[in-house]
């Protein structure tokens, strides 16, 4: 049966039909056989179909996720090399994340294309499957339902997808290993003293761990288990950052002071397999502090220590300092945004803001962590408000002007101005420089 697609259908997977015992940590590789699965279209009435109804196509499994910004710009090269390739290939993007929150995304990323390629929402299958640790991340699979590379979104081309038809696939596979990690244990102890059951505390470092996935885990005080702080395969600014964020502190990219001799060591804008060596070849690292209830209420204290113990040879501290920032301010004595009550609500996506009975650091942080992340001055909250906030908007949240289109109707505003603002200053300690042997 020749399958024709409408792309404007929806794909989701049907995960009981399936199930396998024999799928590795590492999933299936290129050369492995993928199962014939049953999928959904969801048109009114669903409609079921199988792997098999690709055969004689080039498939290519695109996961990708509404906060990784490469993944959408791949979306919209994707539905172009789709519409090229049409009846020959097909890109199919993926997503854990479900429907509801990431349609809005997909519809405005496709504002400006006509035709756009079936997806799958709220995915755990495919995943499981193919597992990975960062995004995008694309499965090659021929004809065959033969899985045939696995690679980054460099290699997602018209001349590569060309290549494929040919039997020609991609030969630069990415290197994305996976190793099993949960927040409910410390590092590296499971099997070596027991499961780290009786651990009450301890301080660790380690440099990059091939495999473990990048991130910073901050748990909530426990008035059994304490408290832990962890970061995982980051440079050093991001330890730093953590280390140094008590009273809620974000120092975003703009906020660091950096007067070293090695500057280039602490920090990179390498991105992929390339951010990868250079993270192992010695500037990634691993860092967690365990703390049991009488110590956790001093944990910054406790890593500032740390800091100055691990790295001698820098003198890190936080300096208050008038600089230009991007501060939040109200354009008028009404508080237009005074929350009416009701649901907690808090979706800042890249396309739009919406807080319900929320507060205005939900909306300030996100554009300091994400959207406004590379933005050249601090942002900060100049209106002195503490209550809760009522505020919906659509707007591209990593223009400022756009923004603030969306902010006038409640009578506020991003402007630049002369304020203090914490920065993370990063030095050469001279008393290591004159001490080092």
């Amino acid at each position: 049966m020749k399958l024709k697609f409408c792309f404007l259908l929806l794909l989701c997977p049907i995960f009981r039909v399936w199930a396998q015992e024999n799928i590795t940590a590492k999933g299936l590789q290129p050369g492995d056989k993928v199962p014939d699965l049953r999928l959904a279209i969801s048109n009114h009435q669903p409609t079921y179909v199988h792997l098999s109804d690709f055969h004689e196509k080039v498939l290519i499994l695109d996961f990708w996720a509404t906060w990784c910004a490469p993944c959408r710009v791949m979306i919209r090269k994707g539905d172009s090399l789709n519409t090229a390739f049409a009846g020959k290939a097909l890109i199919l993007p993926v997503t854990y994340e479900t429907e509801q929150l990431a349609r809005p995304v997909l519809t405005s990323i496709r504002k400006r294309i006509d035709r756009v390629s079936p997806e799958i929402f709220h995915d755990s299958l495919l995943h499981r499957l193919f597992p990975h640790q960062s995004l995008p991340h694309y499965v090659w699979i021929d004809g065959t339902g033969t899985v045939q590379a696995l690679t980054e979104a460099g290699e997602v081309n018209a001349n590569a997808i060309t290549a494929a038809l040919a039997g020609q696939f991609p030969t630069r596979q990415k290197i994305d290993l996976s190793m099993p990690y949960t927040d409910n244990q410390p590092l590296l102890v499971d099997g070596n003293g027991g499961t780290g059951q009786f651990l009450r505390y301890h301080s660790m470092l380690a440099g990059y761990i091939p495999g473990l996935t990048p991130g910073t885990t901050i748990t909530r005080y426990d008035t059994v288990k304490g408290q832990k702080f962890n970061v995982r395969n980051v440079p050093m600014l991001s330890l730093l950052r953590m280390a140094f964020g008590d009273r809620g502190r974000y120092f975003a990219p703009s906020q660091f002071i950096i007067q070293t001799k090695d500057s280039l060591s602490l920090t990179s804008k390498l991105t992929g397999s390339a951010y990868t060596e250079w993270l192992s070849a010695g500037h990634g690292y691993t860092y967690e502090l365990l703390l049991p209830p009488a110590l956790a209420t001093r944990a910054y204290p406790i890593m500032h220590a740390d800091i100055d113990r691990l790295f001698p040879q820098y003198k890190v501290s936080v300096v208050r300092k008038d600089s230009t920032c991007l501060v939040l301010v109200k354009t008028c004595e009404m508080d237009h945004f005074r929350s009416a009550g009701g649901e907690v609500k808090v979706a800042v996506t890249p396309f739009g803001c919406e807080l319900h009975n929320s507060s205005l650091a939900q909306l300030l942080m996100r554009l300091s962590h994400q959207y406004l992340q590379l933005y050249p001055h601090p942002i900060l909250d100049g209106t002195g408000y503490k209550g809760r906030v009522d505020i919906e908007f659509s707007a591209s949240m990593s223009n400022v002007a756009a923004i603030n289109a969306g902010l006038a109707p409640y009578g506020l505003k991003l402007v630049e101005k002369n304020a203090q603002a914490d920065f993370l200053q990063v030095a050469d300690n001279p008393d290591y420089l004159q001490t080092k042997p």
